[in-house]
């Protein structure tokens, strides 16, 4: 049992509350037509974002109310995926509505999914080191330095 040192009727019942975490939410996916996932480019004030959508295409983002003030759970920052909804009924199709900001653990169960997160600066290469190939020798590069029988290179030459 939680000690009552602040005094009151709800002071247990608010110290309880905080003690159990809030539990994980099934995270959202992309299933109407004009959703699609995200990146934030550019922070625009006035409640606006730049993303940079799934498709390649930059488009101005408006944020609700429901996610200007500052939670816990959704912090709009450079880098942030978001899904994003396309304004279907304007004529020209680059303002779109924020719909979901995405956790670091959504963000993870999102790049399991086939897509293309290229666009996000998510690179698909198996190698590591780039897609250079270098390849090394033992062999000795005459280039005007003397080298000794023993593989060993005279400094005064250098």
């Amino acid at each position: 049992m939680v000690k009552n040192t602040a005094g009151g009727k709800y002071a247990k019942k608010a110290k309880r509350g905080s003690l159990n975490p809030p539990l994980q939410t099934k995270t959202r996916l992309v299933s109407e037509e004009g959703e699609l996932y995200a990146c934030v480019k550019r922070v625009l004030g006035n409640g606006r974002i730049e993303v940079m959508c799934i498709d390649n295409v930059m488009r101005q983002c408006h944020i609700p109310k429901k996610f200007r003030f500052f939670k816990r759970d959704n912090v709009i920052r450079v880098g942030s995926w978001v899904m994003v909804g396309i304004r279907l009924w304007e004529s020209s199709k680059t303002n779109t509505d924020l719909l979901e900001v995405y956790s670091a653990y959504d963000v993870e169960y999102l790049k399991k999914l086939n897509e293309n997160w290229f666009v996000f600066g998510e690179e698909e290469s198996d190698n590591l080191f780039g897609t250079d190939e270098i390849e090394f020798t033992n062999e000795s590069v005459e280039s005007g330095i003397n080298m000794s029988n023993d593989g060993e290179i005279d400094l005064n030459d250098i």
